[in-house]
């Protein structure tokens, strides 16, 4: 399917697009495990004095982190306008997302989409007019060679149309390809829902398809100060392995629902000593994830990966991870959503990488600064869904 979007793609975009190069497959051997996720989101691309909210202290701290979920991808009422964030994903603004992705997934990480979030419009749109707006969405993962897509459905979408989507991903992108969801807790355990379908139905439907669902246990919808909210969902009839437990990194994600690092941890190591195959842990977001908030976002995932092997289960005490030094930047640049510019914050997500991606990240880091002081002049154009 052809993309008017994407076959304009120039310059360094070209480069990462067309080798792919961005996302080229991960070797095998590099390959997380299927449960024990840890997942982070990756929306927040630069902080405030314009520095770079880089991706590789994951993979070169050890991290053990298996998906990250770059957002968010909207389809506009324009067809053909598919925007991630605020901008076209070829636009240079993401030169060094992108080579940064390539490098943390060339150590077998896994990269998904996230797709809709709290700004709307996304979902409508597929569910009432799909043959006008897949084509764009499907050229998007192809160009930028995505290892899944996360299904983040925060507006009423029919079962039938959720059910369509499914099968033309699976169809068109095989059986490797990643589909998880991000539901809040209710959704899963008979109470509310944001999305308007029933869970429990798709599945029953589905659920073969569906590798896991990041369960949204914040923002006043779920609590994860203790198992309670999860037990729910597996009494519903959710198999553990398929649900990961969801919180917000640090207070300034969200209105409401931050949980203290060292109640998660303490949640974490119980879940994971209660379900044997329990499917992980989620964080929105990346950038300013605690204990040391923007000075090593990456310990978040460290410390939670120590939290669910069995020397860090209860009574068992373990080693603590090292700080490093502060970076730069005190506040993040927050992306935004179309209706009057809403934040996205509080939303709902061994082979070496080719040599050009490489060469890409040298330059993208001196160049970041540079793009996001042209880009902030035009940040009010916003191109959310």
């Amino acid at each position: 399917m052809g993309s008017t979007r994407f076959a304009r793609l120039g310059g360094v975009a070209l480069l990462i697009a067309a080798g792919l190069g961005v996302l080229t497959a991960a070797p095998a051997t590099a390959a997380p495990p299927d449960d024990h996720r840890i997942v982070t989101y990756y929306q927040t691309h630069y902080y405030s004095d314009g520095s770079f909210v880089s991706l590789r202290p994951l993979v070169d701290q050890a991290t053990g982190v298996t998906d990250v979920v770059v957002g968010a991808i909207h389809l506009n009422a324009t067809p053909g306008d598919l925007h991630l964030n605020d901008f076209a994903p070829d636009d240079p603004y993401f030169d060094p997302v992108w080579a940064d992705l390539a490098y943390v997934r060339a150590h077998g990480v896994r990269v998904l989409g996230m797709l809709g979030g709290a700004a709307p419009g996304t979902f409508t749109r597929l569910d009432t007019d799909f043959a006008t707006y897949y084509p764009e969405l499907h050229d998007f993962i192809a160009t930028y060679g995505l290892d899944g897509l996360d299904l983040d459905v925060e507006e009423p979408m029919s079962l039938a149309g959720i059910e369509r989507l499914i099968d033309r991903l699976r169809a068109d992108f095989g059986p490797d390809f990643l589909l998880t969801l991000a539901p809040v807790p209710g959704a899963l355990s008979g109470g509310s829902n944001l999305s308007g379908f029933d869970y429990q139905q798709l599945y029953a439907d589905r659920g073969d398809d569906i590798a896991w669902f990041n369960t949204q246990f914040y923002c006043g919808n779920g609590d994860l100060t203790g198992t309670a909210g999860y037990d729910a969902i597996i009494a519903n009839g959710f198999p553990a392995s398929k649900v990961v437990a969801g919180t917000i990194t640090n207070a300034g994600n969200c209105g409401s629902g931050y949980i203290p690092f060292d109640t998660v941890q303490q949640v974490t190591r119980e879940l994971t000593a209660k379900y044997p195959d329990f499917g992980g842990v989620m964080g929105w977001e990346y950038f300013n994830s605690d204990p040391d908030g923007q000075a090593a976002p990456w310990r978040w995932a460290a410390l939670l990966r120590d939290a669910m092997i069995p020397a860090q289960q209860p009574g068992s005490g373990g080693a603590a991870v090292p700080a490093v030094p502060a970076m730069p930047g005190a506040t993040a640049v927050e992306d935004t959503a179309a209706a009057g510019g809403t934040t996205e914050l509080a939303a709902t997500g061994a082979d070496a990488p080719p040599p050009f991606a490489l060469a890409l990240a040298l330059l993208a880091g001196g160049a970041a600064a540079l793009v996001v002081r042209r880009r902030r002049a035009r940040r009010g154009k916003v191109g959310a869904a």
